[in-house]
This record gives C-alpha cells, structure tokens and sequence, in this order.
C-alpha cells in the first residue's frame, strides 16, 4: 500500500494539484484523500483507482513466485511486468473475478 500513496503524493505534487482539486477531478473527498496519502486508512480498490484514474495512472498487481514460471504458463497469455520482471498471466475477457 506504501507504493500506491507514494505514487498518489508525487503524481499529485508533479501535477500541482492539491487534494481539494483531486477530489474535483476524482470525486473522492478530499478528506479521504488526505488520509490514504497520510497512511491512515487503505483505501478501498474503487477509492484507489478513481484517484489513480484522475492522475493519469493505472494499477497493475504483480503476483511473484519464488519458483520459475512453468512452460506451459509463457506464450500468449503471459506479459511482462516492467517494474518486477516477472511473468503474470493477463486477464482476458472470459477470465472471472
């Protein structure tokens, strides 16, 4: 959760925004915000990617395995994720949540 406020608080400061505009522009109260960027609540996932959404930003969850990614796993339905380098399987449209 640490990454995701740092990221909120330097894409908010690199936009010279302040939070009474964030929550203009994401439809988060601003009192909200001032608590997720303090570390006092989490967030919930819709709370963050309305303000990620408002940044220009998007979430993407990494998952990493101590073990290699099997063969059977790498191909067409497996990307690359930059900030780890580890595989991940993408989610397609007939994946259920």
């Amino acid at each position: 959760m640490y990454l995701i406020r740092q990221a909120i608080i330097a894409a908010r400061k690199e936009m010279k925004l302040t939070q009474e505009q964030l929550s203009m522009l994401s439809g988060v109260p601003a009192r909200t915000i001032g608590s997720i960027e303090r570390g006092e609540r989490a967030g919930k996932s819709e709370t963050l990617e309305k303000l990620l959404s408002a940044l220009g930003l998007r979430m993407v969850i990494c998952v990493q395995n101590s073990s290699p990614i099997p063969p059977s796993m790498e191909g067409d339905s497996t990307s690359r994720c930059a900030p780890c380098s580890r595989a991940f399987l993408a989610a397609g449209p007939d994946v259920k949540s």
